[in-house]
C-alpha cells in the first residue's frame, strides 16, 4: 500500500495532477514507488429545452425538426466548479445516423449556424448557444455533438428531419 497525497476535489479545475507516492518503508519488503499522474476533465452540461435528451443506455429519444430550420442547442461547460465561458478549443458537430437502425455514420460533419451567429456565450442565461442550421432533405436522422478543448463530448441529442 502506498501513501499518495493529491490535491484534488469536486472544485479542482480541469487538467493534470501528478501523482508522486512517499513515506512507506519496510525493513521486510522492497518498496518501489511509481509516479503516476490524475487528469480531470472539463464537464458539459445539457443540452437544454427545446432539446430532448437520449439518457445513456435508454432508449433513442428524436427530436422532430423540419429540415432545413434552426434548432438551438443550448449548454454549459465547466472546469472543477468553474464556469467556462470562451469557446476556445469548442466545436459544434454531427454524424448522420441510420434512423431504422440507429447505426451512426464515423463521418464527423462540422455543424453550420444560422445568421452568421457561431458558437457563442450568453452571459444573460449563462450558457453557450448554437443556432444549427438542420441539413435540408425530409426523413434523415442526426446525432449532435459538442467537443470541448480536452477533447470530452456531448453526446445523446438525435434528430430526424421532417
Amino acid at each position: 500500500m502506498t501513501n499518495a497525497v493529491v490535491a484534488v476535489g469536486p472544485s479542482s479545475p480541469a487538467g493534470k495532477y501528478d501523482i508522486v507516492p512517499s513515506g512507506l518503508s519496510s525493513a521486510n519488503y522492497a518498496i518501489n514507488f511509481v509516479n503516476g499522474a490524475l487528469t480531470v476533465n472539463l464537464r458539459i452540461e445539457g443540452f437544454y429545452s427545446p432539446v430532448d435528451m437520449t439518457a445513456p443506455g435508454g432508449t433513442r429519444v428524436y427530436n422532430l425538426v423540419k429540415a432545413g430550420s434552426t434548432v438551438p442547442l443550448k449548454f454549459r461547460v465547466y472546469t472543477g466548479s468553474n464556469q467556462v465561458t470562451g469557446t476556445t478549443g469548442m466545436s459544434v458537430s454531427y454524424s448522420a445516423v441510420a434512423c431504422d437502425t440507429g447505426v451512426i455514420d464515423p463521418d464527423v460533419i462540422m455543424a453550420t449556424a444560422t445568421g452568421g451567429t457561431g458558437l457563442r456565450y450568453s452571459s444573460t442565461d449563462g450558457q453557450f448557444i448554437f443556432n444549427w442550421a438542420t441539413p435540408s432533405g425530409a426523413g434523415k436522422c442526426y446525432q449532435m455533438m459538442v467537443t470541448v478543448s480536452d477533447a470530452t463530448t456531448l453526446q445523446g441529442a438525435y434528430f430526424k428531419t421532417k
